[in-house]
């Protein structure tokens, strides 16, 4: 246990440093609407800092409003702007190392490869191009790993099983909406065997139908309880109802102006500004088709997951994939943890995954400066924000400040 603390406390110095060193060789600077990667960095940061500002958005988002109350609370964005976005950003990052580590020694990985694939999500895109970025896409990153530890924990009490699938429903389901597939899909797999048939299997889950039932509703009722909260507490007209979002994405659905393959960034380790993103996605597919193979029966959904994301934005705004990857890329890393400590070349994959992570984080790095010094002049300064501190209407658009037009147009 005490060396446990001592490497977790080793991985949140070393992820803190990375971030201060992000943020003092890029910038602190929020980019306008869609100016990076498609993300709504402007209305996020509007929803955690100002009551009044628009809540479309929680149509996908759906409890973000009430964590983004308890994030104001917890770092006090409005005694100084700029300390507030640091503050989230460490927070994230630290939140990530003990996360991350705690699931995989959970899911009885040993220290060595906890730390590893710690260190790989902490050098892979997802984390380095998004954990200093005002966006809801990390935390739900972060909600994921969360179920993966509570579907770690044994439970002998059928009432605490009941009780654990509700929450783990609740958290999937805060962040993201379409999370809550994990919790989904841990249903389904929790008592899989390898080499079942479908009949049996059907049999299997068919047999637990009712404890499936009573954690949906509980997960439910936690829900309900949640958004009732938060809408008591926003007080703001722009709350959407519970099914808007279902009219709202349609938009979001089919195809776009992207290429064809754009899908396969939502398990991307590199940005698709990168030549050799399509490799590292296909890479990253296939491992978690290999560690589906290798690990745990019961931990089987994590994989699962990760290949879900693929399936959803193949139909669901592929162009912006980048935008969604860290829901997927480090429950994808986790799997791949999982499925390591169960194979005989454990050394030899352990080296290899550590030159992995080197490798990502130092070519990341130099891109996510170089990315964030391009859109600087499409950036505000957080004291911008400052503005919303006082009272005003509410806005009838979500965007704080549209962007200017791309860089090097002509319009």
């Amino acid at each position: 246990m005490a060396r446990d603390f001592a490497i977790a406390g080793a991985l949140c110095l070393f992820a803190s440093l990375f971030v201060i060193y992000l943020l003092r060789t890029g910038t602190d600077a929020v980019p306008r609407h869609n100016v990076y990667y498609g993300s709504d960095t402007d209305r996020v940061l509007a929803n955690i800092i100002d009551r009044n500002s628009n809540y479309t958005r929680l149509s996908v988002h759906p409890l973000f409003g009430l964590v983004g109350l308890g994030i104001d609370e917890l770092f006090q964005s409005a005694r100084s702007m700029p300390l507030f976005i640091w503050k989230w950003s460490l927070a994230q990052a630290n939140s990530f190392a003990i996360i991350m580590y705690s699931a995989a020694r959970l899911w009885k990985c040993s220290s060595l490869i906890s730390a590893v694939i710690t260190l790989l999500g902490i050098g892979a895109s997802s984390f380095v191009y998004w954990v200093t970025i005002t966006d809801t896409h990390f935390m739900g990153g972060l909600s994921v790993l969360v179920l993966a530890i509570l579907s770690a924990i044994t439970i002998h009490s059928r009432v605490g099983k009941i009780l654990r699938s509700g929450f783990a429903l609740t958290i999937g389901f805060s962040i993201v909406i379409t999370n809550s597939m994990a919790w989904a899909l841990s249903q389904l797999t929790l008592s899989a065997r390898a080499g079942i048939g479908v009949r049996e299997f059907v049999a299997n889950h068919w047999k637990r139908k009712w404890d499936y039932a009573c954690g949906l509703l509980v997960g439910l009722g936690i829900i309900l309880i949640c958004l009732t909260a938060e809408y008591h507490l926003l007080r703001n007209p722009s709350i959407p109802g519970p099914f808007q979002g279902l009219v709202t994405e349609r938009h979001f659905l089919g195809a776009d102006d992207s290429s064809f393959y754009s899908f396969l960034a939502a398990l991307t380790v590199v940005t698709p500004e990168n030549r050799m993103w399509p490799f590292g996605a296909l890479s990253m597919a296939g491992a978690l088709i290999w560690a589906l193979s290798r690990m745990r029966r019961d931990a089987a959904f994590i994989a699962l997951f990760g290949l879900f994301g693929l399936v959803l934005h193949s139909v669901y705004d592929p162009g912006h994939a980048f935008l969604f990857s860290p829901n997927y890329v480090p429950a994808a890393i986790l799997a791949v943890g999982i499925a390591v400590q169960n194979v005989n070349y454990r050394r030899t994959a352990i080296v290899a995954l550590s030159v992995v992570a080197l490798t990502l984080t130092v070519v990341n790095t130099m891109g996510y400066v170089a990315k964030r010094r391009a859109v600087a002049p499409q950036s505000d300064e957080p004291i911008f924000y400052g503005q919303f501190m006082k009272p005003h209407p509410v806005p009838a658009s979500q965007v704080v400040r549209p962007a200017d037009p791309p860089i090097g147009s002509d319009q």
